[in-house]
């Protein structure tokens, strides 16, 4: 019967699966394990890993770790994990549904103004839900006592995840039993043994797999305690009160304080309703500092660091100063360079290879071409094409460093999409001694990488993925690309700005409420309420009466600013062609998403410009600038061809924090706020996400069509 129990106990510790079922949970319960909240899901016919993370919004790396042996395929019927960090109401998860209610609260209607789509705003439930709760309601009116269904997490206890202590041998040893997901550098860390130790007693531990029991040389006989972040302080006597129309960026910018901020001195902040109080943190002359273990024998450099973190010395070095000493950066990046490798049989012509891009890399057969540009007969493997291109543009910030100065030492290695191969080269030491770590791409393979330069202080940045778990707890981790929620409050604050007092017209093209452009036009609204003077705001149903009432809603004399809020390009096709009829006798302007033109590429490009379509972008190339001149022809001459986005972003992204390193050395983190690089594309504008996490990029640009056919820069956003 004991050895039952222990065999339940591991496989509890390593399936969860196993933790669904003997739980007896059932699909759409919500439960609390361990403190992190989970979705539970069964899976249906034709349901992929991918299909799971974009319904349910996870990163599909995610799943996988709470959910072991899924990688390998979804069985229909199986009892799935999904991790869900509470960012986003779950009524806006397609085809969800929460099963039944674990209770109700009573709320009366207040007013005859109020409908059920504000009653379900506030209280975070669909429409569906408020009238299936309350069959008897027809129509909402004041006084009226409806029922709001309630779903709240459950805590299911996991007694094996609860016994942290070690099983102790005979010896002065521990036996531990490695769980799906665990490395050897991160067992080492919780032990606080090094890796030589542990792989003098266990030659094969390089290797771990799930379940093997290794020995760890026992120093105190307990494990080490992690060092837990001081959380923000919230000043007692600082609150305020949401006002109508306000938004969670408006209220961050009056008080001089990050969007991350806020939510963490205000837990479960998601979206704002009038009358709510939060919490306003405080900002302190000193910076928090996360505790990090020294290794050994570099107690003097971690000291050093530790300092200058704390004093926040951002003057600048002089060149001569600055070019004392050599800087070592890793690439990461997806080249699939074996599965590429048939593609030298193709070329038509061999490259010459420019000298003045030698470099020290881990790649000695990579090609660079120069004036002679090799045509491939084959394809490229995936998307490796767009990564050389990123690769390529790196390089041609490393040699424009080189030129004013720098030493640089680049290392690049091939990540493929290989968490494995991730693991073995950061186990294997080749790290060591790095200042800046530019990826991987992924994030799927980011966080073994990111978990070492926390320890090891050393930059991470993160070059594309726009939502990332890392930064939250990362004080040293760098995400360029603003997450979608940021790029939504910069769309509310352009629209407040740009268009006060005008009148916004809401295309409706079907049913959008609970989808996230219904989300921005409920926050459109409520910042346009609260302007002065006043915008008109209306909704046209485009749909039921198409075209004939349009220019009703219209004003011929105002601008006419207008939103669709739709990801449909059928709709949004025939919508935008009735609005481009009118836009020669009314003054319309249209506000879109990121990247329009790019998603939505058989809407005729001159419609956009006839409407003066505006929209927030992270990025933005003025080919008039010198700048931008110097570097296509550089890189034209450099490799044949012209630099595409990819390559753009490797050559801001690496010259930005190449100069980083340069002037402010490589404790340059927190003089980011004083570090001004001419970039191609990128404004980039750093702010700390939280108080132990990292930094994300929140330099956006509004970009409008003009009518002579040309894309401008209005303004940066920071």
């Amino acid at each position: 019967m004991k050895f039952l129990r222990f065999v339940l106990l591991g496989i509890l510790m390593i399936s969860a699966t196993e933790i669904i079922n003997a739980q007896e949970l059932k699909d759409n319960d919500l439960v609390i394990i361990n403190g992190q909240k989970y979705i539970i899901h069964q899976v249906k016919a034709g349901e992929t890993i991918y299909s799971l993370s974009r319904n349910f919004r996870v990163e599909p790396a995610m799943i996988m770790r709470s959910n072991p042996g899924v990688e390998d395929g979804l069985n229909i019927g199986q009892m799935l994990k999904i991790p869900f960090d509470g960012s986003f109401s779950l009524a806006e998860i397609g085809g969800f549904k929460k099963g039944d209610p674990t209770g109700f609260k009573q709320y009366t209607i207040e007013s005859n103004s109020e409908t059920a789509y504000s009653v379900s705003r506030k209280f975070g439930v669909n429409v569906e839900e408020i009238y299936s709760y309350n069959p008897e309601v027809q129509k909402l009116k004041k006084g009226l006592v409806i029922r709001i269904p309630v779903w709240e997490f459950k805590e299911i206890s996991n007694t094996a995840e609860k016994n942290t202590e070690p099983e102790n041998s005979a010896g002065n040893k521990i036996i531990h039993t490695v769980v799906s997901g665990e490395t050897l550098y991160g067992i080492c860390r919780k032990y606080n043994v090094s890796e030589s130790e542990v792989l003098a007693l266990n030659p094969d531990a390089r290797n771990l797999k799930a379940g093997a029991r290794i020995q760890i040389p026992s120093k105190s006989g307990k494990v080490q305690a992690e060092t837990v972040a001081k959380p923000i302080e919230v000043s007692d006597g600082i609150t305020h009160n949401v006002e109508p129309g306000e938004t969670i960026y408006g209220i961050t910018k009056k008080y001089g304080i990050t969007e991350s901020e806020l939510k963490a001195a205000n837990p479960g902040l998601v979206t704002l309703q009038s009358g709510m109080k939060l919490n306003i943190p405080q900002k302190t002359n000193s910076q928090n500092i996360v505790s990090q273990p020294v290794e050994n024998g570099d107690e003097a450099n971690n000291a050093e660091r530790e300092v200058k973190a704390r004093t926040g010395n951002c003057t600048k070095l002089s060149v001569s100063e600055a070019g004392k000493r050599t800087y070592s950066v890793a690439l990461f990046l997806p080249l699939f360079l074996d599965a590429n490798a048939d593609l030298r049989n193709g070329l038509v012509s061999q490259p010459v290879i420019d000298d003045s891009l030698a470099l020290i890399t881990s790649m000695p057969d990579t090609v660079i071409e120069s004036s002679e540009p090799a045509v491939p007969v084959n394809r490229f493997y995936g998307n490796s094409e767009n990564f050389l291109q990123f690769y390529e543009g790196v390089l041609v910030a490393v040699d424009s460093m080189q030129k004013a100065g720098m030493n640089v030492k680049m290392s690049v290695f091939d990540t493929k999409d290989s968490p494995e191969s991730v693991r073995k080269l950061v186990n294997s030491g080749a790290l060591k001694n790095t200042d800046l770590i530019i990826g991987p791409v992924y994030e799927n393979v980011q966080k073994e990488v990111a978990s070492f330069a926390e320890t090891n202080q050393i930059p991470m940045v993160s070059p594309f993925t726009p939502r990332s778990t890392i930064i939250s707890n990362n004080p040293y981790f760098f995400q360029i690309n603003p997450t979608r929620e940021y790029i939504a409050s910069a769309t509310v604050e352009m629209v407040r700005k740009e268009f006060a007092g005008k009148n916004f017209v809401v295309i409706k093209t079907g049913s959008y409420e609970e989808t996230p452009e219904g989300q921005l036009v409920t926050r459109i609204q409520q910042a346009l309420a609260q302007q002065s003077p006043k915008s008109r705001f209306q909704v046209y149903d485009f749909k039921r009466e198409r075209a004939r009432g349009l220019r009703n809603v219209l004003i011929a004399d105002s601008e006419n600013v207008v939103f669709i809020p739709t990801a449909d390009e059928g709709e949004l096709s025939v919508a935008i062609s009735n609005l481009n009829n009118l836009a020669d006798e009314i003054p319309i302007t249209l506000v879109a998403q990121a990247n329009f033109q790019q998603r939505y590429q058989s809407i005729d490009v001159a419609h956009f410009h006839n409407l003066k379509m505006h929209y927030i972008n992270p990025y933005w190339v003025n080919y008039g600038k010198n700048a931008t001149i110097s570097y296509v022809r550089k890189f034209r001459a450099n490799f044949g061809t012209e630099p595409n986005s990819y390559g753009i972003q490797g050559f801001d992204v690496a010259y930005y924090f190449l100069n980083a390193l340069f002037w402010y050395g490589n404790n340059f983190i927190p003089c980011v706020g004083d570090l001004d690089v001419n970039l191609v594309q990128g404004n980039y504008h750093f702010e700390k996400v939280s108080p132990a996490g990292g930094y994300m990029n929140q330099g956006v640009s509004v970009l409008q069509y003009n009518r002579n056919f040309e894309v401008q820069q209005k303004e940066v956003l920071k």
